[in-house]
Formats: C-alpha cells, sequence, structure tokens
C-alpha cells in the first residue's frame, strides 16, 4: 500500500491537548486522523453522514435536514427558467408572449430601427 503524508496546521495547545487525550485512550494521532479518511471514504457516496459527522467532532449543532451541496445546487437550476418570468413580472410585464419572429427577421427589424432613428433609411 502507498501512503501519503498529512499535513495541517491546529493551534499548539490543541495539538497537545489532543495528543494527551488520544494516548490516554491508547490510540495515536496518525490513527485518529487514519480513521477520519477511512469514514469519509466510505462514505464518500452519502455527503450528508460525511458533513454530519463532521459537524459533530467540531461541536456544531446539526440540522436535521441540510441540504447538501447537491441538493441547493439542483434547487437553483430548477428555479433558473422562472427567473426570467418573476422579473417580468416586477417589471409590471404580464404578457410576454414570444413574437413569433425568427431570431433574423428579429434582427432585421432591430437595424431598420436603428437606420430610421439615424435618419439612414
Amino acid at each position: 500500500m502507498a501512503t501519503a503524508q498529512i499535513n495541517a496546521r491546529i493551534d499548539a495547545r490543541l495539538k497537545s491537548d489532543g495528543d494527551r487525550s488520544f494516548a490516554a485512550v491508547g490510540c495515536t494521532p496518525t490513527r485518529a486522523v487514519r480513521a477520519l479518511w477511512t469514514f469519509a471514504s466510505k462514505n464518500g457516496h452519502d455527503s450528508k453522514k460525511v458533513r454530519a459527522l463532521v459537524e459533530q467532532l467540531e461541536g456544531v449543532q446539526v440540522e436535521p435536514h441540510a441540504k447538501t451541496d447537491a441538493e441547493q445546487r439542483m434547487e437553483r437550476a430548477k428555479e433558473g427558467p422562472l427567473i426570467v418570468e418573476r422579473a417580468l413580472q416586477e417589471m409590471g410585464i404580464t404578457n410576454a408572449e414570444p413574437s413569433g419572429f425568427s431570431l433574423d427577421e428579429l434582427r432585421e427589424k432591430a437595424y431598420l430601427e436603428k437606420w430610421a432613428a439615424r435618419k439612414l433609411s
């Protein structure tokens, strides 16, 4: 098995206290880190479980229905099409139906309007 080294910066007192606590239960810091990484590796498919453990270890109150990053992105993606509709409603535009013109026809109309405004047509 190939090995890798992990370097982490933590408060010196925290390290000292943690080393003492691990030694009291017959555990090394390496064993503790390996256990955390093993858990994360085995549960990588369940980000809620990994997040819950980390938050528990950090002493953070875990929300019972905390959403994962992927769930939050999916919600935003589902909201995407509604953004334009909401913006139109906020501007007071209620009947924003497609014009029925093709992109080329709309482009031509825009050019004709610009030329008329500049008195070129």
